[in-house]
């Protein structure tokens, strides 16, 4: 509730004290991490992620292809979106941070809009985004995306 009320410093604190008595809960770590992720602390936000993943919460992976969108390292995020779909093809995000990345480095428009379709047909929501980026004309031309942090911001509780 500390993070629903924007006190990161404090909800930090707690995720810390209760690390101490229990390292391996996997949702401290992720809490943590968001907590870094809020404050706009991409680099730090990563390893909390990657160790929230590895004690069983595998959303984390969605919030860590973000940010490395956010630190423009597209190579690794298409890296790490590709591993993760190959175990959690389910996760409408990874495919559309993967699509992104692409597009950022400038791959071929039916790479990325290959990777948006999926997504979008994992996630409804984004089948307007994809129809206005990925159809006619508009695929050779610049992508417009909704805000990263926009279409994600339901994606703890939704797919």
């Amino acid at each position: 509730s500390l993070l629903l009320l924007g006190r990161l410093d404090e909800g930090l604190a707690v995720c810390d004290e209760a690390l101490k008595i229990r390292s391996d809960r996997g949702y401290l770590w992720f809490l943590k991490g968001y907590c870094k992720y809020k404050g706009e602390k991409w680099e730090e936000t990563l390893k909390f992620f990657d160790l929230a993943y590895r004690n069983g919460i595998t959303n984390s992976l969605e919030y860590s292809t973000l940010c490395l969108l956010e630190l423009k390292r597209n190579s690794q995020c298409i890296e790490v979106a590709t591993k993760g779909i190959q175990r959690h093809p389910e996760f409408a995000s990874l495919y559309f941070t993967r699509g992104l990345a692409r597009k950022y480095l400038k791959q071929p428009m039916d790479l990325v809009c290959a990777d948006m379709k999926r997504a979008a047909e994992l996630k409804p929501s984004l089948m307007s985004s994809y129809q206005r980026n990925c159809s006619g004309e508009r695929a050779n031309r610049c992508l417009i995306v909704t805000p990263i942090k926009l279409v994600f911001a339901s994606s703890l509780t939704k797919r």
